[in-house]
């Protein structure tokens, strides 16, 4: 029953399966549903709304601080003078492409922040996927708001 189900819906008819815009559900036999990360309307990714969810947060301004510091010296050339210093990093391929690729600067802010924030956690984790396992993003915040009413609607929709 399945198989044939999934078979009708085959690649071939991938519009007719989809759902019409963000935040909506198709209403086939296969559910697909879009929600844009973070809230549906900014440009991010998860990371961004996990560090939303807990902009308040003593240590996330401990972490922002650390970013400041960390862009600046890239702006005024310290980390760069640094690698240069020592021929060990000159032969590392991160060397040459920090350099090259991301002109130096930190390439990935909301990923960089939210390991940062993690790592200053009582037990450190890898991911944010780790990080929500522990409880160290506030599922409380309003800035999920928008999230949970998508998943809402889903778990009621079955």
């Amino acid at each position: 029953m399945y198989k044939e189900e999934i078979k009708k819906h085959s690649c071939s008819n991938l519009e007719e399966i989809l759902p019409k815009e963000p935040n909506t559900f198709s209403n086939g036999f296969i559910r697909i549903g879009i929600y844009i990360m973070p809230n549906n309307k900014d440009k991010g990714m998860l990371e961004d709304l996990c560090l939303k969810s807990v902009k308040d947060s003593p240590l996330i301004k401990c972490v922002d601080r650390l970013f400041e510091c960390a862009n600046q010296m890239y702006e005024n050339g310290e980390v760069k003078k640094y690698f240069e210093k020592y021929e060990y990093f000159k032969n590392k391929e991160f060397y040459r492409k920090i350099f090259s690729e991301s002109n130096g600067k930190i390439k990935n802010i909301a990923k960089a922040k939210a390991q940062a924030y993690l790592s200053v956690m009582p037990i450190i984790v890898k991911s944010v996927g780790e990080g929500a396992k522990k409880g160290y993003w506030n599922f409380e915040s309003e800035e999920l708001n928008e999230l949970k009413k998508f998943l809402e609607y889903f778990k009621n929709t079955l």
